[in-house]
Parts: C-alpha cells; sequence; structure tokens
C-alpha cells in the first residue's frame, strides 16, 4: 500500500443545494439493475456511503461477515507521477462502519458461487479480478439511469401523465458519487444522529455533515418544534 502523495479522493464542501435520491428512486434503480455489473456497486455505495475510490480498495478481507462490519482504510487513486492506479492509505478517515444484514446475505452469496475469491480480492474489481478505477462505474450507473429514465418516461406517457408533469415523478439524474449523498439523507431522515453520521461518512469534522447536508435537513428542525410543542403546548 502506498503512502506517497497521490490524487486523493477528498470530500468537496457543498455549497449549494445536493441532489440525492429517495430510499424510494434508489430502490427502484436496484431493482432495475439486478443482475447486471452495475448492481453491486450501487448497493454496497447506498448501504455505507463509501467514497467511489474507497469503494474500489475494497478487499474482501476487510469484511466482517459474522460481526456486520467494513473496515475502511485504502482508497484507489491514480499516482501523479506514473498515472498507474495505487491502493493508499487514508489515514484520516480512517473507521469501521456497520452494514445491514442485506448487504451481509449479498456478499456471502457472491463468495459462496465463486470459489476463486481470496481475502485479498477486490469486491468491485475489473473484468480480470484486478483493482480498477471508479471511472468506468461512473459511465456504467449514468447509462443505467437513463436507461431507467426512458423506460418510467415511457410508462408514465403510456399511462396518459401529463406530459410537463412526468419529469418530476420520474428518478432524478445524479452522479455515481451522489449514492453517497443519497446514503447519508436516508440515514438523516429517518433520525440517525449527525455525528454517527459523520463518523460514518468519514468526515474529519462534524461540521463538514452539518455544511454538507443543512439543506436537506428541514425534517429534523420540524420534529424540533414538535418536541417543544408536545412540552409547553399543554392545557393548565
Amino acid at each position: 500500500i502506498y503512502s506517497l502523495p497521490t490524487d486523493i479522493e477528498k470530500d468537496t464542501l457543498v455549497k449549494s443545494k445536493i441532489v440525492y435520491w429517495t430510499d424510494d428512486e434508489l430502490m427502484a434503480f436496484l431493482d432495475f439493475v439486478k443482475g447486471k455489473k452495475i448492481y453491486l456497486p450501487a448497493f454496497i455505495m447506498g448501504m455505507t456511503g463509501m467514497r467511489p475510490a474507497e469503494l474500489v480498495g475494497l478487499q474482501y478481507k476487510k469484511v466482517d461477515l459474522i460481526n456486520g462490519m467494513i473496515k475502511i482504510n485504502v482508497q484507489v487513486v491514480k499516482d501523479k507521477a506514473s498515472k498507474e492506479l495505487v491502493l493508499t492509505d487514508i489515514e484520516s478517515s480512517y473507521r469501521d462502519i456497520s452494514i445491514p444484514g442485506i448487504l451481509v446475505e449479498e456478499l456471502k452469496t457472491i463468495k459462496k458461487e465463486n470459489k476463486a475469491i481470496k481475502s485479498s480480492s477486490f469486491i468491485i474489481a475489473d473484468n480480470n479480478g484486478h483493482m480498477t478505477s471508479y471511472d468506468n462505474l461512473r459511465v456504467m450507473f449514468v447509462r443505467y439511469t437513463n436507461s431507467l429514465r426512458k423506460e418510467q418516461r415511457e410508462r408514465l406517457l403510456v399511462e396518459g401523465k401529463d406530459p410537463e408533469e412526468v419529469e418530476d415523478k420520474i428518478i432524478k439524474k445524479i452522479p455515481f458519487y451522489n449514492l453517497r449523498h443519497t446514503h447519508a439523507t436516508i440515514l438523516l431522515n429517518n433520525g440517525e444522529n449527525i455525528k454517527v453520521i459523520s463518523e460514518r461518512l468519514g468526515h474529519r469534522s462534524i461540521k463538514t455533515t452539518l455544511d454538507t447536508y443543512a439543506s436537506v435537513m428541514p425534517k429534523s428542525r420540524t420534529n424540533t418544534a414538535g418536541i417543544l410543542d408536545s412540552i409547553f403546548n399543554k392545557k393548565p
């Protein structure tokens, strides 16, 4: 594993409103690509919120399928000098995160069906089982997203929906990286603690998390107002 200066993937502080999928949109996409090569990368991103470069650096030896945990401490980047892909440490984002049972079962099934998998094998790899860049995943993700959007649009038009309203009813266009935002917003909107989410995403500070997701936290503010009403708005 390299520790030399490389093009380390960093979180860009999001100033404008982020674009993400709802849980329904994520499930619709996963159902659409089930059995396709993009399924597992999208599934893992949606269930973990990993950075894409961390995703392609994930090896089976870093996944504890018994306790449902993943150790994240490396990522795949392109070396500035050689322009080759290298596996490099990400000490500032070292973390262990829990994974849901549905992902554990998916990975167990894959290992059971592929006897060639070793502990050092990359979970997301190229066609030869070698380390890969996530650039290919980005292209593939856009292609399948567009295909799903087309299918949904055509189905709604056949059902007689107003063409001007159809665009708001189909899955949104998002980049592959934004599956990370999708993961975070799903957790936020279901009441997960912001500090837990920050640690899960590997942010250096909770301020980064708050700055990034401030625009998608109205539900939390609404809940706060409701809590205060329930406490103080009582009849004497």
